[in-house]
């Protein structure tokens, strides 16, 4: 089990932060839809890839809370805790020492994460989605469109679309520093993964 929430947690969690532009709240969801689906493992088939399977779950648990917090209020607010977002980034590594000995680099990288996933929370919900899969976890147009259910040319269309709200605001800074958005690092997986194993075995004892 916990391999599996490894190997998932990074797709999973901007698939869920993707619907809901909260990271609180993505993670909650992240939490609760592991708990559901290793309770339902009987029914995944083994056809087809269990991240996609695990995705549909995702999905359907951050709709439903996007639409139980849409009754309650009108403004959704999206505060990012910068202090969670380390330089552990797949891209830009090259990079890394240059910015761990020029405080400067890292302050401006910093400001420029907190710019593009402000924005970025304020797409509008079907296109948020798809871009934070398409363009910060980097899946293809097939596997965005595995993951939403959706054809895969509404895929490529909403990418555009949120490209190019995106780009008129933040200009080439987006091409940049997408690898480093919404990132969900070690102590926030590890947390993640004992939380869920522990409810698991407390629901077995």
């Amino acid at each position: 089990m916990a391999e599996i929430m490894r190997r998932h947690n990074q797709q999973l969690f901007r698939l869920a932060v993707g619907v809901l532009a909260d990271r609180a709240e993505a993670e909650d969801v992240l939490q609760e839809s592991y708990i559901r689906a290793f309770a339902r493992i009987g029914e995944y088939s083994g056809e087809g890839r269990l991240g996609a399977w695990l995705a549909s779950i995702v999905r359907n648990e951050a709709i439903d809370r996007a639409r139980v917090r849409s009754r309650r209020t009108q403004h959704i607010s999206f505060e990012v805790d910068m202090r969670s977002l380390g330089d552990d980034f797949p891209l830009h590594r090259a990079r890394a020492d240059e910015t761990a000995s020029n405080p400067d680099i890292a302050a401006e990288r910093a400001d420029v994460r907190r710019l593009i996933e402000d924005e970025v929370a304020q797409l509008p919900d079907q296109f948020r989605a798809v871009f934070v899969l398409r363009e910060v976890e980097g899946l293809s147009v097939e596997e965005t469109a595995e993951y939403l259910g959706i054809p895969d040319a509404t895929v490529k269309s909403r990418d555009f679309r949120a490209r190019a709200l995106l780009k008129a605001r933040l200009g080439q800074q987006i091409d940049a520093s997408l690898p480093q958005a919404f990132t969900f690092l070690n102590p926030e997986c590890a947390s993640l993964i004992d939380r869920v194993l522990k409810r698991i075995g407390a629901a077995r004892s």
